[in-house]
Order: structure tokens, then sequence, then C-alpha cells
């Protein structure tokens, strides 16, 4: 995937370039005004740039849109859970769907039975526990809804997903368990952008890093198994005023 800028990219951020190599988990900090989250929302299509443009999997650059990029293998995970990424009142099946209605529709016929089996396969996949089929979202706690609003994309043909915030709001055992499954999706060749407000998850999962200031890429820190980035090689870089 590249990124590619044209000036004022979008609300937020601004001369934005970068390209996401297969297997790659790329992070993304700063602090909370910095434009990363908008940045995420530019990528997937959900709030397309008001310029520049994005080529995904072999697609020509082009505007971001987020149901054409889902089509082509975009997979996003929005950081406001409750408010975007899922619909509490739902059952876990249908959640699960939502992004994959043309998988799960043949003729016009919503297919009950593939959902269904669908659903066992991904609350085992994710151990998403109190989980069936039927059970309303808002029945689980943060952690598994959280697995639900990632195990989605897991029955796509995915090449690129973006994560905002991913454990934001669940448990530390929840935790370890989607870091398990996003260092998983690199071994498929997957690549992943990671947007986190938390140091240790961006040191710990990605194998670069960018840190944003005032909408702007300030810095690209290496970040390889072997050579990890500390907490405070980080912060001066966030932090308003020279560097």
């Amino acid at each position: 995937m590249q990124c590619r800028r044209a000036g004022k990219t979008g609300p937020g951020f601004r001369d934005i370039s970068f390209e996401l190599q297969q297997s790659e988990i790329l992070g993304i900090g700063g602090l909370l005004d910095s434009g990363k989250s908008a940045l995420g929302k530019a990528i997937a299509g959900v709030q397309p740039p008001l310029a520049g443009s994005v080529a995904l999997n072999g697609l020509p650059p082009c505007r971001p849109n987020i149901a054409r990029f889902v089509r082509h293998g975009l997979g996003y995970v929005p950081a406001e859970r409750l408010v975007e990424g899922i619909i509490p009142g739902l059952g876990l099946a249908l959640n699960l769907t939502l992004p994959s209605a043309d998988h799960f529709a043949r003729h016009g016929i919503w297919q009950r039975g593939l959902e269904r089996r669908s659903a066992e396969a991904a609350i085992k996949r994710m151990a998403i526990r109190s989980g069936t089929p039927a059970v309303p979202l808002s029945r689980l706690s943060g952690g598994n809804q959280q697995k639900v609003v990632l195990a989605r994309w897991l029955q796509r043909d995915l090449k690129v997903l973006v994560l905002d915030s991913p454990t934001r709001g669940v448990d530390a055992g929840a935790k370890e368990e989607i870091y398990r499954h996003i260092r998983a999706l690199t071994e498929q060749g997957i690549g992943v952008v990671l947007i986190t407000d938390e140091l240790a998850e961006l040191i710990g999962l990605a194998n670069r890093i960018f840190v944003m200031q005032r909408g702007r890429i300030v810095t690209e820190i290496p970040a390889p198994p072997s050579g990890k980035p500390t907490e405070h090689d980080l912060i001066p870089h966030m932090l308003p005023g020279p560097v």
C-alpha cells in the first residue's frame, strides 16, 4: 500500500507520504491531537482526504473509498468501538458479518446457516468468551467485543488492516490475545497500520514507527525485534517545540 501526499491532505494532518510493506506492522504514535486517528480514517476511506491518493493491492492510486477498499482487501478497526465499531443490540453473528454481506447473501437470500457456522468458527478461533452466535454484543465484556470487531475482518481475503487503538478498554489478558492475532496476521503476509496511544504497544508490535506532531510525521524510527527503541526515544519527538 502506498499513501501519497498532496499538500493539505485532510482535516488534522498534511503532507503525508509512506509505503506499507507486506507482513509489516507500521506503528503511528503521537499525542491525542497529533492527527494520527484522522490519518487512519483517511487511509481506510472512512473520512477521505481532501487531496492525495492511496494505492492498494494493485489498484491504481485513487482517493480512498471504504467500500471499494474493503472489496480489495482492506480492513479497519476504529478507536471508538461502541460508537463506530459495533451495534450493541444486535447479535454476535450479525456484528461479525457487517462488512461481508456480499458473502452471506445469495440471490437476495441471507444464508443463516452459513452465518451461524462462520460465527461459531470465529468464536473458537478468537476465544470469544460467553459468546454464542445469537447473544447480543452488549452482554459481552469490552475485550470480547473487541475480538468480534477484529474477527470480522479475518473472514475476508485481507491484505491490509488499519488498527486504531485496538486494545483500548480491554483487560491485560485480552490484550495479549489480540497481540497474538495481530502478529499472526503478519505471518500470513498482511500489512498492518497500528495507531495507538500506548507506547509499550507501539514499541512491542511495530517494525518501524512514525511519530506525528501537529498533523505531520516528524520522525521515522526503526523498531526491529533486535533493536527496539525505548519510550525515552519516542517521547521527545511527540512534544511540541524543537526536538
